[in-house]
């Protein structure tokens, strides 16, 4: 039997409707049903955040331009350099366009300049090659657990250190001048630099350098620098500046005494000048170490 006109008219009707529905259903409420198996993207951490999560860093500043790697005072030898390492490599992986430098917080704050105490040392571990830049932490971090080396540098190569307290000065140039680091030579300095040396170990002894830190305890008025270039011959001289007269006939006979002969290790003579400052300018004095003949 054949439906009615008119029922056949509704059927028709509710199956456009439906189709209308099913038309405006957007492509999320397919999906919808099986929502549960789907899951966000991972959000991505920043270079920065991922230098901050590693094993002794205390904080991390600055940005795109250059970052710096703080480590906590207490962050062990393993920690530093193994951040060192993952630093280089994080920064490699995501194409990091600036420096990234690794350096050891403060010791807290300095009572004589009332501000935090400077960093012990500074390196910069990215970009470059990595090895010799762990060699050269390494060795600094040898020199850092001397009692009395406040502050450490490389430069090109050649290490540099600072040495608080005068009357500490042989015995901080002893420990750190058979280190790795200083094995071919480096330049130790007070704070205020009237105390400077530039060791070069085959141009002047351990002997040689103990009698010029002698003249700078001697005579704390005197600026004392035992100078060298630190590349090419770098043949010493000494320079003590500031003395009276007196002081400087004084330490003339000191340092041309016989037992200071042999302060180049070859025999070759080691200078030094003396200077005054009278009233009619400065006066010098020349001569070598153990009045070595030159």
């Amino acid at each position: 039997m054949s439906t009615p006109p008119r029922r056949r008219h509704l059927v028709t009707s509710t199956v456009v409707f439906l189709a209308v529905l099913t038309g405006c259903a957007g492509p999320g409420d397919a999906v919808g049903r099986d929502s549960g198996n789907t899951s966000s993207p991972a959000p991505t951490v920043s270079l920065r955040e991922q230098l901050e999560m590693l094993p002794g860093v205390s904080e991390v500043s600055g940005g795109d331009v250059g970052m710096t790697i703080v480590m906590s005072a207490d962050a062990s030898r393993d920690d530093v350099l193994a951040a060192a390492k993952q630093s280089h490599t994080l920064a490699t992986e995501t194409a990091f366009l600036s420096s990234i430098s690794l350096t050891r917080t403060g010791g807290g704050l300095d009572a004589e300049l009332d501000a935090p105490s400077a960093f012990p040392w500074t390196i910069e571990v990215f970009p470059g090659e990595i090895e010799p830049t762990l060699d050269t932490l390494a060795g600094m971090l040898d020199v850092e657990q001397v009692p009395g080396a406040s502050g450490l540098a490389v430069v090109s190569g050649w290490p540099y250190v600072t040495i608080t307290n005068i009357d500490d000065f042989s015995a901080v140039f002893d420990a750190v001048s058979t280190t790795a680091l200083f094995a071919d030579g480096g330049t130790y300095s007070t704070d205020s630099d009237r105390l400077q040396i530039v060791h070069v170990p085959n141009r002047t002894s351990a002997e040689g350098v103990h009698a010029v830190i002698d003249i700078a305890v001697d005579y704390p008025q005197a600026e004392v620098l035992l100078q060298a270039t630190t590349a090419g011959p770098q043949w010493p001289q000494l320079y003590v500046a500031r003395l009276s007269v007196e002081e400087a006939a004084a330490i003339d006979t000191r340092l041309r005494s016989p037992e200071l002969a042999d302060t180049d290790p070859d025999g070759l003579p080691q200078r030094f000048q003396l200077s005054v400052i009278g009233p009619d300018g400065p006066t010098y004095t020349l001569g070598t170490f153990g009045n070595v003949p030159g």
